[in-house]
């Protein structure tokens, strides 16, 4: 299984803020490109798509927006743990003691201040004596410069 590092607020793994597309798409295994401007957008977008990673770049061509989106078949960790062992309520905890101004809903989470977002789903899942609970699993994690989601 592949195993991603995030460091808040800087990289996920070997794709780091800053980087040039070049830097950013030489660390992805295989990738495609996609140009775009979203709906109601100031600005076209450039991205990067792997089988792991969603990377984005500026105007300038530099990595401004990671999202890691593969729970099934890597595993990221923080602070040396993995993402399944902190769970979405905890990470949320942490960040929030981190940055008292991010910003929730019903998908997730955003850290402006820390560059640091991450998107759940919520299942229902039945138990062997037919008992339902219900289960928060991330869905993606985003590595972005400070203010993106302000800027963008």
């Amino acid at each position: 299984m592949r195993e991603y590092k995030i460091i808040i607020g800087e990289s996920i793994g070997d794709i780091r803020l800053g980087m040039t597309s070049r830097e950013a798409q030489a660390r992805l295994v295989e990738y495609k490109e996609n140009n775009y401007q979203p709906y109601g957008g100031s600005r076209m977008v450039h991205e990067s798509i792997s089988e792991d990673f969603i990377v984005s770049y500026n105007e300038h061509d530099r990595v401004d927006f990671i999202c890691f989106n593969n729970f099934t078949e890597a595993m990221v960790t923080l602070d040396d743990l993995p993402l399944s062992e902190i769970g979405c309520f905890e990470l949320f905890t942490k960040i929030h003691d981190l940055d008292p101004e991010a910003e929730v809903d019903s998908e997730g989470f955003i850290s402006n201040a820390l560059g640091f977002g991450v998107t759940f789903v919520t299942e229902s899942l039945t138990d062997s004596n037919g008992r339902e609970h219900i289960c928060e699993m991330f869905d993606t994690l985003q590595v972005v410069t400070k203010d993106f989601w302000k800027e963008n």
